[in-house]
């Protein structure tokens, strides 16, 4: 036996940190709409197509990650992933027909490790943890879109939409090289803070059956998928929806970074509920479904339907109502993600976890086109209402999850 309490700190931070930094990918796209729109003579319904192809490639390169992780491992496919976002990155700019643009759109989006860095988070986590450290890991996609909002938006007048594009492959070029030192790979288990030899995970189902059939794994993919419509459509579209309430670039920028701000506190503390319930006897189904369906699902939708209402009034209420929405959904990453590993185990929740964002990808492509088009016909106050009836769904859906099965609470 050997200790981890030290290392699974440096796990959590370098993989924070790193997928913080290629989601600033979505708001250095969504602030850059009036340049991309004015540079291809494009609608900005049809520059929102950028985001949603981005969504489609992480959703696809979710599940091949998740699939093949097991066979080859981790390292070996993380490096593949992101040596091509890398490349794409570095294209785009240099690109001048929008359907190649389109394309290096989507292989960025297999470099948003979300299965590679979640799978490796879980795996040095005990059960008691892993929503917090789960949820602390997926808050730095919401922080890493706040610090691309506030940062494009001052860079985007200055040096143009392309500049945005050089500086992320810089960065995440160096960010590669440190994942690559710092990471290890997990052990097969961890009881309270010791890695132990051998395996012995609690399934819900018997280990011999596919876990895609499972109803709790259907329902936990419509639940990231209503995370996803939400979410990734806020993200995509909230510059968009900002600009034509009569917002500067400097103004859509800050609060694209206060939207992801505290998305960035909510997603660990939606998992922090749940874990304080696992610690208590409570089985982390229900102790992670219930605490999101509440912190999570049930604000966001709230949070959307105030939003047309108190952003016209003025840039102060605008705040006010950016963080009531930004903090919903978010909140419901950490558990959804976490509780594959409660259920099927480490090295099978890698695989679930994939499973589970290859169906809510489907949300994250429709949303940023689907919305957008339907404010433009409708308005921006029914585009908001569908954006939050998905959270509602949501919240239905984690209340029916701990009626599917029964789980033994976490020892």
């Amino acid at each position: 036996m050997s200790t981890n309490a030290n290392y699974k700190n440096v796990v959590l931070i370098v993989c924070s940190f790193f997928l913080g930094l290629v989601y600033m990918s979505l708001s250095s796209w969504a602030i850059s709409v009036p340049e991309l729109s004015a540079a291809f003579s494009l609608s900005s319904t049809a520059v929102m197509l950028g985001s949603g192809i981005l969504i489609a490639g992480y959703a696809i390169g979710s599940f091949v990650q998740g699939r093949l992780m097991a066979k080859i491992g981790w390292r070996k496919i993380f490096n593949v992933v992101m040596s091509a976002f890398i490349v794409a990155t570095f294209l785009i700019p240099l690109t001048k027909n929008y359907p190649v643009i389109l394309i290096l759109r989507f292989i960025q989006g297999w470099g948003l490790v979300v299965t590679i860095t979640n799978t490796l988070v879980c795996g040095w986590f005990p059960s008691r943890q892993r929503g917090m450290a789960s949820g602390i890991l997926l808050g730095f996609i919401a922080l890493g879109v706040a610090i691309g909002s506030l940062l494009t938006g001052f860079t985007t007048p200055l040096y143009g939409w392309q500049f945005n594009f050089y500086l992320l492959g810089g960065l995440t070029l160096a960010g590669m090289v440190l994942f690559n030192i710092f990471m290890k790979t997990p052990p097969d288990v961890i009881q309270g803070d010791v890695v132990l030899a051998e395996s012995d995970p609690q399934f819900v189902i018997p280990p011999g059956k596919s876990i895609y059939s499972h109803p709790v794994m259907i329902l936990l993919g419509l639940g990231m998928f209503c995370v996803f419509f939400n979410v990734y459509g806020m993200y995509s579209f909230v510059g968009n929806f900002f600009y034509s309430v009569g917002y500067d670039a400097a103004q859509v920028g800050l609060m694209g970074f206060w939207i992801g701000a505290i998305g960035f506190v909510s997603t660990p503390f939606g998992g922090w509920v749940g874990d304080n319930f696992v610690k208590k006897g409570v089985p982390p189904i229900k102790a992670r479904a219930y605490s999101m369906a509440v912190v999570a699902f049930l604000i966001g939708g709230l949070g959307c339907i105030l939003m047309p209402h108190l952003a016209p009034l003025n840039f102060n209420i605008a705040v006010l109502a950016a963080l009531i929405s930004g903090w919903g959904c978010p909140a419901a990453n950490g558990p959804i993600c976490s509780l594959p590993s409660d259920v099927f185990g480490a090295k099978r929740g890698g695989e679930a976890v994939g499973f589970i964002l290859l169906i809510a990808g489907i949300g994250g492509v429709v949303s940023p086109i689907l919305i957008p088009y339907i404010a433009s016909v409708a308005g921006w106050a029914i585009g908001w209402y569908v954006t939050g009836a998905s959270a509602f769904v949501g919240f239905i859906i984690c209340l029916l999850i701990p009626t599917l099965t029964k789980a033994k609470a976490s020892k």
